[in-house]
């Protein structure tokens, strides 16, 4: 059985990137619904959408650097 040491490690690293994606998909949500916003502010007058987009940038910046200081990220 020279292929259980590959298997194994296959099987960890499947199950890593599997406790990982809800966290993804959570972050790439944020991010499409901070577009949305923007988009939306930008449809309604076009100097709104860049501050609404500047704004919510910088605020999931923080939220980013909070999440990496605790060491969740």
């Amino acid at each position: 059985m020279a292929l259980a040491g590959p298997r194994r490690a296959l099987a960890r690293t499947g199950r890593a990137v599997a406790s990982r994606v809800p966290h993804v998909v959570a972050d790439g949500l944020g991010f499409a619904g901070a577009g949305a916003i923007a988009y939306g502010a930008w449809l309604i007058y076009v100097p709104a959408g860049f501050l609404v987009g500047g704004m919510l940038a910088i605020g999931l910046s923080v939220l980013i650097g909070r999440k990496l200081e605790r060491g969740t990220a």
